[in-house]
């Protein structure tokens, strides 16, 4: 046999770098951070991992024959020596894909799920981070929660809204080419969130319209309502995961989740600054006083001169409480910085010189000077 030249062993190397160039970033991220976890978010130790050129090969030598189970290149499983590692690098990885609506779509599914469920720590701190970027791009302002006293769609309703959506448009993943709209698919998307969806069950209606989106291609004709769906359930998703990250039981994970909410809302939610004020960790606390020192006093638009000085009051009387009684610290700086916007007087980070002046203020009875 004749041994390979070294021009055929470089075109060989030249046209695998462009097929690995060219994978699917969001998809491979996501398929290894299914391979990783429980269905529940806890790691796994065992999966089949994939690299971005195993990930490739899978794709190129992916065969089924009929009668015999289908079988994939690199779908073995093995030990994951590092799940908690694997799982955030593939996660930092798919927070940073910007390409296109079917990677948005398959960030949101994956952030909706691991945000919540996820053992990981620092991995549910970078999903409660993503928020704000996330948010953004589809248009949530504020946390989501089920009304108090309404039942969402159960699994099986869930399930049953994903088969009727699976056989809507099974005509246009067996056709290739471009046909109307398929009979039906209008009214069973618009049927499948016409109920309230909790988290679970939002996440799954997306996961399927992820797939058949992929599958069938985004720009195809007759797929419109299916997109449409998808828009709405990003909404959904995204709303509920900041509701539920916003009390997750580690206060870094919550901060972060205040932090983009209050980003969301550029500081002015007045909601978001309360609940992170009245919050027991400093570290959520630390995201309010932060707003307040970098955009001031959350005010509604159209509020009077007294309106806007009575909030800054309000604030500034809890600012000059905690720096009573703090020593040291990021909180003591914020909180100096905030006073110092919030009442248009120079900057000091010498708590007792802002204590001072708020006393003396509040005695005096003189209002400080507004700012427009």
């Amino acid at each position: 046999m004749a041994m390979p030249t070294r021009r055929s062993l470089v075109s060989l190397f030249l046209a695998g770098a462009a097929l690995v160039a060219g994978c699917r970033t969001a998809e491979l991220n996501a398929y290894n951070l299914k391979e990783v976890h429980h269905p529940d978010g806890r790691t796994k130790r065992r999966g089949a991992v994939h690299s971005a050129w195993q990930h490739v090969l899978s794709q190129a030598f992916r065969f089924s024959i009929e009668g015999a189970p289908k079988f994939a290149f690199g779908d073995e499983e093995r030990r994951i020596d590092d799940p908690l590692g694997v799982c955030f690098e593939n996660l930092r990885q798919l927070l940073h894909d910007y390409r296109g609506e079917n990677a948005l779509g398959i960030e949101v599914e994956m952030v909706s799920w691991l945000g919540g469920d996820c053992e990981y720590r620092l991995s549910r701190e970078a999903c409660a981070l993503s928020l704000a970027k996330l948010g953004e791009r589809v248009g949530v302002r504020r946390p989501l929660s089920l009304a108090e006293g309404v039942e969402p769609q159960g699994s099986d309703e869930v399930a049953a809204r994903i088969e009727a959506i699976l056989r809507a448009t099974r005509g246009l993943v067996t056709s290739g080419a471009d046909e109307p709209e398929p009979p039906g698919l209008s009214a069973v998307c618009a049927e499948a969130d016409r109920r309230p969806l909790d988290r679970e069950g939002a996440r799954r209606l997306l996961a399927a319209c992820n797939v058949l989106l992929e599958t069938v291609g985004i720009e195809r004709a007759g797929v419109e309502p299916l997109v449409d769906l998808r828009k709405r359930l990003e909404v959904v998703c995204v709303g509920l995961t900041l509701g539920v990250m916003l009390e997750d039981p580690d206060p870094r994970v919550r901060a972060a989740a205040f932090r983009s909410w209050i980003s969301l809302t550029a500081g002015r939610d007045a909601d978001a600054l309360e609940r992170a004020y009245g919050d027991p960790d400093p570290m959520v606390l630390l995201e309010a006083v932060r707003s307040l020192a970098r955009r001031g006093a959350p005010v509604p638009e159209g509020a009077t001169a007294a309106e806007l000085q009575s909030v800054r009051d309000l604030w500034m009387e809890r600012l000059a409480m905690l720096l009573g009684r703090l020593l040291d610290g990021p909180l003591l700086v914020a909180c100096c910085q905030a006073m110092s916007n919030l009442s248009g007087e120079p900057a000091d980070l010498h708590p007792e010189v802002w204590v001072a002046w708020w006393e003396e203020r509040r005695e005096s009875q003189t209002p400080a000077d507004t700012r427009p």
